[in-house]
């Protein structure tokens, strides 16, 4: 792995960080074709230097999210809410998902963007996108307009709110989606093709 502009947009390991440094270092004993000549042994100052180094540059701490751990936080904002004041059915629950895949689908026959915000100050649900100075007075600035709502909508925000409330659930009775999903997903690769001859 070389150091490289492209290296440095790409969030590494521990390891891989050391593999940068090991690398770069190799490189400067090449020749021909490649070739080593020989490996530098690096001093352990100059080497937790330089992982110190790549680390404030290329190594991007960040946590990662689970699906899991997400469903715990998806169901912790929706009892902080209220609305797991009393204990919700399943059927209730997946029915509430068919209403969010109904609206998904009456923005999409409605031919709206897949994500977008609307304009407080026309018609409801009229998408604020100007396209230009005489379409808004706010054009130029559309992200502090005071008519632009805060809610998003469309057809990707639809199916962001059913996969919220499948994980809703999920959270609150404790089930391990991540591990289902995979299992699931590893056994449908080996399914044959268009499996039991369905039409969709």
């Amino acid at each position: 792995m070389r150091y490289c502009e492209e290296t440095a947009k790409k969030p590494l390991s521990g390891k891989d960080c050391d593999d940068v440094i090991l690398t770069e270092r190799e490189q400067k004993h090449t020749i021909g074709e490649g070739e080593y000549t020989g490996l530098y042994i690096m001093p352990t100052e100059e080497y937790i230097e330089l992982r110190s180094m790549y680390e404030k540059m290329v190594c991007k701490k960040t946590p990662r999210v689970t699906l899991n751990s997400f469903a715990a936080e998806i169901h912790q904002n929706a009892v902080d809410h209220g609305w797991w004041g009393e204990d919700r059915t399943l059927p209730e629950i997946l029915m509430l998902c068919v209403s969010e895949l109904s609206e998904a689908l009456e923005q999409y026959r409605d031919a709206m963007p897949s994500i977008y915000y609307s304009c407080g100050e026309g018609e409801p649900r009229i998408p604020c996108s100007p396209k230009d100075g005489y379409d808004c007075v706010n054009y130029a600035d559309t992200a502090d307009c005071p008519y632009q709502q805060k809610k998003p909508e469309g057809v990707a925000v639809e199916l962001a709110d059913c996969i919220i409330r499948i994980l809703d659930y999920c959270g609150y009775a404790g089930i391990d989606i991540e591990s289902v999903i995979r299992a699931k997903h590893e056994y449908n690769k080996a399914r044959p093709y268009r499996h039991g001859g369905k039409k969709c």
